[in-house]
């Protein structure tokens, strides 16, 4: 009983004698002795949230939050008085935003004007862990999620490793496939096909195996049995470790690069290079010599000689184990075939 007794039996002068006031006066409401700094707003029963100790401590099992500018709802109901008012339980913290309370986990990457934006932009009262960010409105942003990207968590994209910890991170990320992506291809791809680390050139984002490439870009046109073969009978080969890697720039376009050469090299001397010249005797359909003419040789079939078959003059030889036919004639005299 700290209260004294004149607080509410005040003391009156009436016919010029001292009179102190007993009954008569107005106690059903708190009001009717205190005022309401709430105006009204939460009634008139006081006793509702304070108790007659003190107005500074309230009544936890009957004060409704929800009467309150700020009503308590999803995971702020679990949230201790203290979490938000400290000490004082009528203190007046701010929240007219989330980072009144939370703290920036985005380290300012969403802030326009130098201002943070409100988080429930994209979270809930339910949890910061539930996104309201959807597939829509990633796809109003400069990385369209198509194809395999839709299947891939966020976090694989945007939970980064920063100064050793583990981040939400959403811009200067990255947009080119190189950013996410490693190139296994290293320097086996010539940059004109690959811009900026871009994969796109040749793969779509339904999966790296659906590849889209002009091959005639490359300089080799893929015609006859080359337009049917598969990529990797050409492109995947054997490294020295016997590992299988797949080979682009530093594949030889000369035929012998796949194909063994049966002739041992007799004809490399016909090209300034060294290198084999198949395609003047050979087509892409098949081995047969379709395109070589014996008039453009060193030595014309006239008269008697085109009726000779081919083995009376080129011989089968033997040289280092290699067996093949002889095409490449060191004598063209008459003496060298006839006595």
């Amino acid at each position: 009983m700290k209260t004294a007794c004149d607080k509410c039996h005040i003391k009156e002068t009436l016919n010029g004698k001292p009179f102190q006031k007993f009954a008569g006066i107005p106690f059903k409401e708190c009001s009717s002795c205190h005022r309401d700094v709430h105006r009204g707003k939460f009634g008139v029963n006081c006793g509702n949230c304070h108790n007659d100790v003190s107005f500074a401590v309230l009544n936890k099992n009957s004060f409704d939050h929800r009467k309150t500018k700020f009503p308590l709802l999803g995971a702020h109901i679990k949230v201790l008085c203290s979490d938000c008012h400290g000490k004082n339980p009528l203190s007046r913290p701010k929240y007219a935003k989330c980072t009144d309370c939370h703290k920036d986990a985005h380290f300012g990457e969403f802030t326009s004007n130098k201002i943070v934006e409100d988080c429930n932009d994209c979270h809930s009262v339910d949890g910061f862990d539930i996104t309201l960010f959807t597939l829509k409105e990633h796809n109003k942003s400069e990385f369209r999620l198509t194809g395999a990207h839709l299947a891939v968590s966020c976090q694989t994209c945007h939970y980064k490793t920063l100064a050793g910890k583990k981040v939400w991170r959403f811009k200067n990320i990255g947009s080119n496939c190189i950013d996410c992506h490693k190139n296994v291809h290293g320097t086996e791809i010539n940059k004109k096909f690959m811009p900026a680390n871009n994969c796109g050139s040749c793969h779509a984002s339904e999966g790296w195996n659906k590849i889209t490439f002009n091959h005639d870009l490359s300089g080799f046109n893929l015609t006859g049995k080359h337009a049917d073969i598969r990529c990797d009978d050409c492109h995947k080969r054997e490294d020295k470790s016997g590992k299988a890697v797949l080979k682009f720039a530093s594949l030889s376009s000369d035929c012998s690069g796949c194909h063994k050469d049966i002739h041992f090299g007799q004809f490399n001397s016909d090209n300034k290079e060294g290198k084999s010249v198949c395609e003047n005797c050979h087509g892409f359909n098949n081995w047969n010599p379709e395109k070589f003419n014996h008039e453009n040789t060193a030595f014309p079939l006239k008269g008697a000689h085109e009726k000779i078959a081919c083995s009376g003059c080129h011989k089968i030889r033997k040289i280092n184990g290699n067996v093949f036919i002889n095409y490449k004639l060191e004598n063209l005299k008459c003496a060298s075939c006839h006595a």
